[in-house]
């Protein structure tokens, strides 16, 4: 699972982000993308269940966006 993330619009304009998107360092050169794991994943989702237990659903939003753990469900 991917860890690439940007915190506006604005910022998934920058070259850097590009970089990280496509994995290549600043001189061009392939770079490994840092992956996120089972582990790390599930411990964020109970921060976020914890989060949105608590009942501010800004709070629970702001902390999900910045984790990168969305759930969708239809």
């Amino acid at each position: 699972m991917c860890q690439l993330n940007s915190p506006s619009l604005k910022e998934k304009k920058t070259k850097k982000y590009v970089e990280q998107f496509v994995g290549i360092d600043p001189r061009g050169y392939k770079c490994l993308v840092p992956r996120r794991t089972w582990a790390e994943t599930k411990l964020q989702t109970s921060e976020l269940w914890d989060i949105g237990k608590k009942g501010v659903k800004s709070h629970f939003e702001t902390a999900s966006r910045d984790m990168g753990i969305v759930d969708h469900t239809n």
